[in-house]
């Protein structure tokens, strides 16, 4: 089966285009994603974790809503089925939003002209995190186009609007 093409970086995306973008390239982490794209779901995923934690809160008094949970499996907030539902609803978003987050900063580290195994930093208490994020903050450098995958939808034949002048650079 061959492999989805990755899309060039939007420039200046909005939170509506970041949000689409994110779910259309669902686990491509191949190609690049502009400092907008990726910032804004950063913030996207940020309010929904908020608005669970706060939904879960308000059910039933002292819960609190963290990952281990869904590797564990046996933290279910006890109390009224309203939290049983926040927490279902708590593990579907954050199973569903794993694979694409992880591809989305894999992107963003094309697009800064780092790869992706840069990401591992993560793996370093605090100064790896600070790193990280210094990366996945800075510049889009045009080294990373060796990144993409020019195709019929995203090279230089495309329609406008998807067209990328990464293929025309030597």
């Amino acid at each position: 089966m061959p492999r989805k093409p990755s899309l060039p970086p939007l420039r200046g995306a909005t939170p509506l285009q970041a949000l689409g973008r994110f779910f259309r390239q669902y686990g491509i982490s191949s190609g690049r994603a502009s400092r907008s794209e990726y910032w804004w779901w950063v913030l996207v995923n940020l309010l929904v974790t908020a608005a669970l934690q706060i939904a879960g809160n308000t059910l039933v008094a002292g819960w609190t809503w963290d990952y281990t949970f869904v590797i564990v499996g046996s933290r279910w907030p006890m109390g009224s089925s309203g939290a049983s539902v926040i927490g279902v609803i708590a593990t579907i978003w954050a199973l569903g939003t794993l694979i694409p987050s992880l591809a989305v900063v894999w992107r963003r580290l094309h697009d800064a002209g780092h790869g992706g195994g840069w990401f591992f930093l993560i793996l370093i208490p605090i100064v790896g995190w600070l790193l990280l994020i210094w990366l996945l903050a800075s510049k889009e450098n045009p080294d990373g186009a060796r990144f993409d995958r020019p195709t019929a939808t995203t090279g230089p034949d495309a329609p406008l609007g998807l067209r990328s002048d990464a293929w025309s650079r030597s």
